[in-house]
């Protein structure tokens, strides 16, 4: 509605500590000192602004202080972002067990009441935590609310009824992907193939590192495994700046299946000789894992995004890689049209559906009317990268969505309106996963297939 890398107690991953909270804090004068009290606050109150202000959660841990979450301290934030993680992973399955007792809608006037609720039932359903501390702190995050405060009794009633009924309880994993995502995957995968995507979004997904140097040396260092050529998979891990290899800038976080588009634009180009003196524009580049691939290959690149906040990150990234590349803050749209690349990668904005895995707010946060608006813009970027082309020069589009709308449904658009041709994706240019292959030599990965990756569409195309 995201990083699913915070530790915390779950019952679906045993990863943890038992986190116990009193049961007896209700009602007393130092319930705001309640052990463990701070971080489920904190995590209702994230899931309360994701329901009531359609945020992403990495958004409201960034900024960290409408929430609370900034003033936590180290053990209390992964408790708290353990807790709005897994509320947001089993959402559909949360809210049909509240919907089943209540006989009306959750009031407006009361905004903070949605999230105590739900993610006391994440709690109870599927992380290790102990029944008394889900239902009593669940009542004193509401005590602590003046809009809540009398629907103490309404969660307490809840919760109860809940524990009462919990041996019924059946998982659902389908429930956890909204009616509208759920139609449009069934419409374009079939029901089977939909149904293992729905499951394997329920999986939180491994740190994924491209690696520079000897993978098979990292593979050792780090304890994990090889997945494809340069990509070093470790479980969940809460402290990646204290892995070996961060500070010497030895590799960068990177799904394994986002690695692809460039290892794909650099094979291409590497065909045409010398890679030196070529220039490439990483469009939308932040937080920059592509941009870092480009650049550690040897190639000029311009890394372009819109946003600020995000170049900064970017530029950042680079400087502890020791990789340089120029950026450049502003939006593709409104560039020069002088053709002066011979290669760009577009990872065009998308509707993110194939990183629910990693970001499970994603399908909360995105309805069927905005895909509508994100093709659009997709079109209208991808005729603006054209115009930037060299003749005879490159260009990947990438997104990282399951739908064909943002993937296949583009193809006639960038040969008959555009005037590109496409250049086939060859199944030996990646060792990664068989791609599924549509029509023309398109690359398209989904979260259910093996090794577990990202869901990404992935076109390379060339101008004549």
């Amino acid at each position: 509605m995201s990083n699913p890398n915070a530790g915390g107690a779950s019952k679906d991953h045993k990863h943890g500590r038992k986190h116990q909270g009193s049961g007896n804090s209700r009602g007393k004068p130092n319930q705001r000192n309640a052990p463990g009290l701070a971080p489920r606050k904190v995590a209702a109150n994230l899931i309360s602004q994701i329901i009531s202000k359609r945020k992403a959660l990495e958004t409201l841990l960034e900024d960290g202080k409408d929430s609370g979450y900034a003033n936590l301290q180290p053990q209390d934030k992964a408790l708290a972002r353990a807790i709005a993680s897994t509320t947001l992973r089993h959402f559909g399955e949360i809210q049909a067990i509240i919907k089943q007792r209540l006989t009306k809608s959750l009031p407006a006037s009361a905004p903070y009441l949605p999230g105590v609720l739900y993610t006391a039932v994440a709690q109870i359903l599927f992380m290790d935590v102990a029944d008394h501390a889900a239902v009593s702190l669940a009542v004193d995050a509401a005590a602590s609310d003046p809009k809540a405060r009398h629907f103490k009794p309404l969660v307490n009633g809840v919760l109860r009824s809940l524990l009462r009924e919990r041996d019924a309880f059946e998982p659902d994993a389908t429930l956890n992907t909204p009616d509208w995502l759920r139609t449009m995957l069934v419409s374009q995968y079939g029901a089977d193939k939909a149904h293992d995507i729905m499951l394997a979004n329920m999986q939180r997904a491994a740190l994924d590192l491209t690696v520079r140097g000897d993978a098979q040396d990292w593979v050792t260092r780090l304890n994990g495994v090889l997945v494809g050529e340069h990509t070093v998979r470790l479980d969940a891990v809460s402290k990646v700046f204290e892995l070996d290899g961060f500070k010497t800038g030895d590799w960068w976080v990177q799904d394994a299946a986002a690695s692809v588009p460039a290892t794909l634009l650099i094979s291409s180009l590497q065909r045409r000789g010398s890679l030196a003196d070529l220039q490439v524009l990483d469009a939308c580049a932040a937080p920059g894992g592509k941009t870092a691939q480009l650049a550690a290959a040897g190639l000029q690149v311009t890394a372009l995004d819109i946003s600020e906040h995000r170049v900064k990150r970017l530029a950042e990234n680079l400087d502890r890689l020791n990789l340089s590349a120029k950026t450049v803050t502003a939006d593709l749209l409104t560039m020069d049209d002088q053709p002066a690349y011979d290669a760009i990668l577009l990872d065009a904005p998308c509707s993110a559906t194939g990183t629910i895995r990693r970001h499970p707010d994603v399908a909360w946060l995105k309805t069927r009317a905005q895909i509508k608006e994100l093709v659009t813009l997709q079109r209208n970027m991808l005729a603006k990268a054209a115009s930037l082309l060299k003749p005879g020069g490159t260009m990947i589009y990438c997104t990282c969505s399951l739908l064909a709308e943002e993937g296949e449904a583009h193809l006639d658009y960038v040969r008959d309106e555009l005037g590109l041709v496409v250049d086939p994706i060859l199944s030996g240019e990646t060792n990664l996963c068989s791609p599924l292959t549509v029509a023309d030599g398109v690359f398209r990965s989904t979260p259910d297939m093996v090794p577990n990756v990202d869901g990404f569409f992935i076109l390379r195309l060339m101008r004549p």
